[in-house]
C-alpha cells in the first residue's frame, strides 16, 4: 500500500470520526421538559442540545368569534379547536417520531420534522 493510500485511508477514518453532520431518526420520550431517544443504548437528548424548527413549535390561530371555525388538519386528523383558537402546529408529545440532524459532532441537534 502507497503512503498517499494509507494517508488518504486514515483521513477518511479521521473525518467519519468527527460525525460532522447527519440525518437521524428520534422518539420524544418527555415533552416537558424535551427528551428525544435517538438509539436504546444512547442516553436521552435534553432540551438544551436540541434547536427546534418552526415546524416543530406549537401554533395557534386566533379567529374572531362571531366567524365559522377554521379546521386544520395534520396527517388527515382534524387538529383541536379550543374556543376561538384553532391548532395550527401541534406540540410534541410523547411517541412523535422526529427527524433530527446533528451537528458539531454530535453535541447539537436540530430537529426538522416530525415523522408520520
Amino acid at each position: 500500500m502507497e503512503l498517499h493510500e494509507v494517508l488518504q485511508m486514515i483521513t477518511q477514518k479521521a473525518i467519519k470520526g468527527m460525525a460532522l453532520t447527519d440525518l437521524t431518526i428520534g422518539t420524544v420520550t418527555s415533552a416537558s421538559p424535551l427528551e428525544i431517544t435517538t438509539r436504546n443504548t444512547m442516553q436521552a437528548l435534553q432540551s438544551s442540545v436540541l434547536y427546534l424548527t418552526d415546524s416543530v413549535v406549537e401554533k395557534y390561530l386566533q379567529y374572531p368569534g362571531d366567524t365559522s371555525p377554521v379546521v386544520c388538519y395534520v396527517n388527515g386528523q382534524p387538529q383541536p379547536v379550543y374556543g376561538a383558537k384553532v391548532t395550527l402546529n401541534p406540540a410534541l408529545s410523547v411517541g412523535d417520531k422526529v427527524l433530527l440532524l446533528r451537528v458539531q459532532n454530535g453535541q447539537k441537534f436540530i430537529v426538522l420534522s416530525k415523522i408520520y
